[in-house]
């Protein structure tokens, strides 16, 4: 099944860098998180992304990303009759 859509908008969330805590001697660890949500009446779906590098517990870098996907109507219709 094809689920038409469109990128509606992407927001940044949170941005921060803790250069302090940096060692450039010591390698950096990379995490990624990724959360779905749909809205009640299956026209959208939010993404909300975080990336985060990490150096010994200490958080380097934290990105957060909100991208929201609108559905097209076909594509609801066919999402709200497989659920039926």
């Amino acid at each position: 099944m094809k689920i038409p859509y469109r990128i509606e908008r992407i927001e940044t969330k949170q941005f921060a860098t803790f250069q302090d805590k940096l060692n450039f001697d010591k390698d950096l660890g990379l995490s990624t998180e990724f959360n779905f949500s749909l809205s009640d009446d299956c026209s959208q779906i939010r993404c909300i992304s975080i990336i985060r590098y990490e150096q010994e517990n200490d958080t380097i870098l934290i990105l957060e990303l909100a991208c929201y996907f609108v559905i097209a109507e076909e594509g609801v219709n066919q999402i709200t009759e497989q659920g039926k």
